[in-house]
This record gives structure tokens, C-alpha cells and sequence, in this order.
């Protein structure tokens, strides 16, 4: 067996802290694979009764992390409390129906069924786009119902839609596979703070998109990750100022 000298070690771990380092850098960056949403309109649908916009929203959807759904596309909003304005810009997740775990309501499996009726419910805007406001009001009543309770828009026609939309005959009929989810970052034990959520319909995307689109961490998760490569870096460092000082003491009494 080959036996190298301490000093030797020493030489071959400082030549290798620089690799260790740029190793851990492009961990960092390729975790940091960005979507940017910005909001940049809506399709003029107005509430009468409540004086709100209502679906089609157009969100532009742009960054390394996009995928497929790069550009301006048409969503539904399903986030009545929450507000974003005309022209804001955020930072998000593309989630698909198979990993709910990062968006506003999905953590449980209680949420999991409420997004397949949100994707029952955005069917029901192609078939019925004169039905707009209620439909969007039933969207919004599934995942916020106390926010719109008492509200004029969330009639019975509204509510009619809710109804609807819990039917597992109903619900037999949608393919989550194409709809996605676009989360903005926040908080994820209180959906009501941040910006709005969307739902988009994507045809086929949504399986395409589990390979294409990896889930995007937070800032605060990049930031924690880079001070941990940097700690053991330093560490690494300290350690090898240490067994250089073993190895010089080593080299000494070689020669005595």
C-alpha cells in the first residue's frame, strides 16, 4: 500500500479546497433557478355587483426556471384576500397537481382534492364564459371561503358552481395533467399573506413541467445553505493550518 507523507496530504487538501468550493458555489447557483411572475393585465372582466376583476388575468411568466410556460399566458386567480397589482413582479413556483407540497393550500390531502375542484371549476370557464364572475367566485369561495361570504358576487349561481364541483362524476372528467399552479414565495402556514396564486391551463404541460421545472427555494433557504459551504470551508481551512503545523513539527523530527 502507498503511504504519502503529512506534508503531502497537506499539499493535495489545499490544492483541493478551491474545488470543494466552486463545487459547492454551482450547488448553490443551480438551486437557484428563478421564476419571475409579473402581472401585466387583466382581460377587462369586471364583478358588476362587487366591482373586482375576475378571470382571464395575464401573468408573464419568465426566468431560467419557466420551462415551457415562458411568456404571457392566462390565468385564473384562486386568492381572493391577497392582492397584487397591475405591473408587480414577485418570485414563485411552477407546481404541478402531482406536488402540491410548496403551494398556498396543498399541504394536505384535504388540499389536494380542493385543487382538482379548482381544475373541474377552470374547465367551466371554457364552456361557460359568460359565467365568468361566478365561476371565479366559486373558485375563490373553495380555497377562501370566509372572504367571500356575505359578498354580492357570491350568489346563488356562485354557489351552484361550488356545489358542482365537488361531484366525483365531475371530477372524474378533469386531467390535472394540464394545469399548473403558480405559487409566489411566502409564508407557507399562512396562504393569506404575499401575492396571489394563479391556476393556469396548460394542456400537457403539467407532466412536462414535473421534469422541466424544479422547485425553487426561498432566498432565505439559498442564503442558510451558502453560510453552511462557507463554515466548512473556514473549518476545512482552520484544519489544515493545524495539520500543517503537525506536519512541519513531523518533518523536524525527521531530521533529528
Amino acid at each position: 500500500m502507498k503511504v504519502f507523507e503529512p506534508s503531502r496530504l497537506l499539499g493535495l487538501a489545499k490544492r483541493s479546497l478551491p474545488m470543494v468550493l466552486l463545487v459547492g458555489i454551482a450547488v448553490v447557483c443551480g438551486l437557484a433557478d428563478p421564476v419571475q411572475f409579473t402581472l401585466t393585465g387583466v382581460g377587462g372582466a369586471t364583478d358588476p355587483s362587487h366591482s373586482v376583476y375576475v378571470y382571464p388575468y395575464y401573468l408573464n411568466v419568465s426566468g431560467a426556471g419557466a420551462g415551457t410556460l415562458a411568456g404571457t399566458v392566462a390565468v385564473a386567480c384562486d386568492s381572493y384576500l391577497n392582492e397584487t397589482y397591475i405591473g408587480e413582479s414577485w418570485g414563485g413556483t411552477i407546481n404541478t397537481f402531482a406536488s402540491l407540497g410548496q403551494t398556498k393550500y396543498g399541504g394536505a390531502e384535504a388540499g389536494r382534492e380542493k385543487y382538482d375542484q379548482a381544475a373541474w371549476l377552470m374547465m367551466q370557464f371554457g364552456s361557460h364564459p359568460g359565467d365568468a364572475s361566478d365561476i371565479n367566485f366559486a373558485l375563490w369561495a373553495l380555497f377562501q371561503p370566509q372572504a367571500v361570504e356575505g359578498v354580492a358576487g357570491y350568489d346563488q349561481q356562485a354557489s351552484s358552481y361550488l356545489a358542482q364541483s365537488q361531484w366525483s362524476g365531475n371530477l372524474g372528467q378533469v386531467d390535472t395533467g394540464d394545469y399548473l399552479l403558480l405559487t409566489p414565495f411566502g409564508d407557507p402556514n399562512n396562504p393569506y399573506a404575499g401575492p396571489q396564486e394563479y391556476i393556469v391551463f396548460a394542456p400537457g404541460k403539467g407532466e412536462a413541467e414535473t421534469a422541466a421545472v424544479l422547485p425553487v427555494p426561498e432566498p432565505g433557504t439559498i442564503a442558510l445553505l451558502g453560510t453552511g459551504l462557507l463554515g466548512v470551508a473556514l473549518l476545512m481551512r482552520r484544519r489544515l493550518n493545524l495539520d500543517g503545523d503537525d506536519s512541519d513539527r513531523y518533518a523536524e523530527k525527521q531530521q533529528r
